[in-house]
């Protein structure tokens, strides 16, 4: 990990520690940066330094991605399908939950819906999916498209400032998916097929002024 601090980059202070591959960075309601590790649990990243006292979810094998529903508590995507986790107060006392309906699939993104509640949780190969929690309760419903396109191989996920979709996916490309009033999505595609650079897409950003940027596997950065 590197980091900036106002004026260069530097590298993250690991004190000498080793952690598996690092998988995602999330902020907590209270404004701190979060980082997740394939097998090594979650981790508080201040001033450039892991905090090591801080983890979370050690014992946990394949944390992908991870989103805050509140300050006390998460959403975590395994390799294996969606949970539910409630940080202990101390080391050992971390509760985790598997989320019942919903796919057994590797989940790569957690997004929080821009305006609204809930949250966008993608699976590699299941498809896309809605959350929202209501008290104890989790309501799941699968984003449906007016061609009934099959999601595979899903990298990013990014929803601009209009409430479209972006999908970054390896072979299917860049996907845009446009909201309908009847509540299905119409799908957009772009790929080789339709003249764009590249089928692999690893990561798509809407910037400040609202232009869309695909992260392309081997191929660069391109500004739709």
């Amino acid at each position: 990990i590197t980091w900036f601090d106002g004026k260069k980059f530097k590298p993250v202070n690991y004190r000498g520690r080793q952690l598996s591959s690092i998988t995602h960075f999330a902020k907590s309601p209270d404004g701190r940066i979060w980082v997740s590790t394939l097998t090594d649990g979650l981790f508080r990243l201040e001033r450039g330094e892991i905090r090591f006292e801080s983890n979370i979810f050690p014992d946990h094998q394949s944390i992908h991605s991870f989103a805050f529903i509140n300050d006390n508590e998460l959403l975590i995507g395994s390799g294996s399908g969606l949970l539910h986790g409630k940080p202990g107060k101390t080391p050992g006392t971390d509760e985790l939950q598997i989320i019942n309906n919903f796919p057994v699939s590797k989940v790569p993104v957690i997004k929080k819906v821009r305006n609204g509640s809930g949250f966008y949780i993608v699976t590699e190969n299941e498809g896309i999916y809605t959350l929202k929690k209501d008290s104890i309760l989790f309501a799941v419903k699968k984003i449906e498209t007016d061609d009934a396109f099959n999601f595979t191989d899903i990298q990013s996920l990014c929803e601009d400032n209009q409430a479209n979709l972006w999908i970054g996916s390896f072979r299917n490309g860049l996907i845009k998916l446009i909201p309908g009033p009847d509540g299905e999505r119409t799908i957009v595609f772009f790929n080789k097929s339709s003249g764009f650079v590249t089928d692999n897409v690893k990561t798509v950003y809407e910037d400040l002024e609202g232009n869309i940027w695909s992260g392309n596997y081997g191929e660069g950065l391109t500004q739709i």
